[in-house]
């Protein structure tokens, strides 16, 4: 059974692994097994995917912003202000 068990660094590696390509069945079944008993990892796991979704979200150079350059777009000034002031009451 020991050798079924990894520990959190290497459920960390072969998680991350495990974005660019397949796992094997083996190393797989032992991500599964370490997640099962451990919810700190598990956890891990979910934060990675939620990185992954958001990542494949984000507009690629390929994309069309609707016509608008990325540095073209701005800020309004009233909303630039007011974040300013509220970043000026949150730091006195």
């Amino acid at each position: 059974m020991a050798r079924w068990m990894i520990n959190c660094k290497e459920h960390s590696r072969l998680t991350s692994e495990r974005m660019d390509h397949a796992l094997s069945f083996w190393d797989l079944l032992r991500v599964r097994i370490h997640q099962w008993v451990c919810p700190p990892c598990n956890q891990l796991r979910h934060q990675f995917d939620a990185i992954r979704k958001a990542c494949r979200l984000l507009p690629t150079d390929s994309d069309d912003t609707r016509g608008i350059k990325k540095d073209a777009i701005v800020m309004p000034e009233d909303a630039s202000q007011r974040m300013k002031s509220a970043l000026k009451e949150l730091l006195k």
